[in-house]
């Protein structure tokens, strides 16, 4: 089968991202290629503070040669009224035996504080392309990501579905990652952080043993020339998320992840397991 699945933003990467990077990680086929993935969701809620912030979900389903994924998100509550924000995220690509995931193209959608958003990305040989984007990418006040940059990149959420496959194989999460969001080209380094065990909360429902990962991200080109950052999360933050088997039949998922943010400690839970929703 050759045809798309149809379903399916470094250093101061934004929490949606993140949060999307987190989740793809659920996904970890073992042997050398990645196994078939039916049509999932997991359902996840935001805190900033010990405020509900956002809610999100991360849609996957992998074919024996094709896979599509889904990230959304919108801000909710008193932060959601203060920072209005949506966004969804569309992947697909080709699943290439041994070499792993190869994405096609990546599709970002949102909407900041009344203002429309999108980029997308073509992947192919000889590196990745921007074919739209808005605001259009000559309007910012950003250093170009020089072509050759791109040359062997991938998508944030493709490239954690293929770390989950070291996870899974017991060859830890210690690793660097080219990424290429469209406005940036930056590495996301992993580190181990070892077995620990999530204790019960009111925000919390799931506990007991668990995996923790550390990352943090690299910016390589394509930052503002101000030297500022229109992001969430804060300078230099190192993040972690935990991942823990839930049943199902389903891989070790991750049901935690936290990160220093502007408005403080960013925490976000997993809620629910189930089928994607229909659009």
């Amino acid at each position: 089968m050759t045809t798309d699945c149809q379903a399916s933003r470094g250093r101061r990467a934004g929490w949606a991202g993140i949060v999307a990077l987190s989740a793809s990680l659920v996904f970890a086929p073992s042997g050398g290629r990645a196994e078939a993935v039916p049509p999932t969701s997991l359902a996840y809620t935001a805190y900033v503070g010990g405020v509900a912030f956002g809610a999100m979900a991360f849609d996957v389903a992998i074919e024996d040669d094709a896979y599509a994924l889904t990230f959304r998100m919108r801000t909710e509550g008193f932060l959601g009224w203060l920072l209005p924000w949506s966004q969804t995220v569309r992947a697909s690509g080709d699943v290439a035996g041994t070499v792993g995931l190869r994405p096609r193209w990546l599709r970002n959608d949102g909407l900041w504080r009344g203002r429309a958003r999108h980029i997308q990305i073509d992947f192919g040989p000889d590196g990745a392309t921007v074919s739209s984007a808005e605001p259009p990418l000559a309007t910012e006040d950003r250093d170009p990501v020089p072509p050759d940059a791109t040359l062997g990149v991938t998508d944030l959420m493709s490239a954690i579905v293929e770390v989950a496959r070291g996870l899974d194989q017991d060859r830890g999460c210690a690793r660097r990652i080219a990424v290429f969001d469209g406005r940036r080209r930056y590495d996301v380094l992993f580190a181990d952080g070892g077995p620990e065990i999530l204790p019960q909360s009111s925000y919390a429902s799931i506990a007991g043993p668990a995996i923790r990962c550390n990352f943090h991200f690299e910016l390589i080109a394509g930052g503002l020339r101000s030297g500022g950052s229109t992001r969430l999360v804060a300078p230099d933050a190192v993040s972690r998320v935990w991942f823990k088997e839930i049943g199902g039949g389903l891989p070790p998922v991750p049901v935690r992840f936290e990160t220093e943010t502007n408005f403080g400690l960013l925490v976000v839970h997993l809620t629910r397991v189930g089928l994607p929703a229909v659009d």
